[in-house]
C-alpha cells in the first residue's frame, strides 16, 4: 500500500488534490488504496477508490477515507 503525507497534496475545505506524476516520480501506477499521515495533527487515514471518472478530458480517481467524515482525494492521472 502506498503512503502519502498532506503536505503532498493542495486541500480546500476536507479536499485533497494532488498529480499522480507528483506521488509516483512521473511513473504511471494503478493506485485503489493508500494511507496519508496528516502532519498537523498526526493522524493516519486510510482512502480507498471511490470512483473513477473524466472531468474536462482529463482521468481522475476520487478517493473517500475509511472515516468517513467529509474528506476526500482527488488523483489526477494527467
Amino acid at each position: 500500500m502506498k503512503n502519502f503525507t498532506s503536505g503532498q497534496f493542495t486541500w480546500k475545505d476536507g479536499h485533497g488534490i494532488a498529480h499522480l506524476s507528483s506521488l509516483t516520480g512521473g511513473d504511471y501506477e494503478s493506485i485503489e488504496r493508500f494511507t496519508v499521515l496528516f502532519l498537523d495533527t498526526g493522524r493516519t487515514h486510510t482512502y480507498e477508490l471511490d470512483n473513477r471518472k473524466i472531468v474536462a478530458g482529463v482521468e481522475c480517481c476520487v478517493f473517500t477515507d475509511n472515516l468517513w467524515d467529509g474528506t476526500r482525494v482527488t488523483i489526477i492521472h494527467a
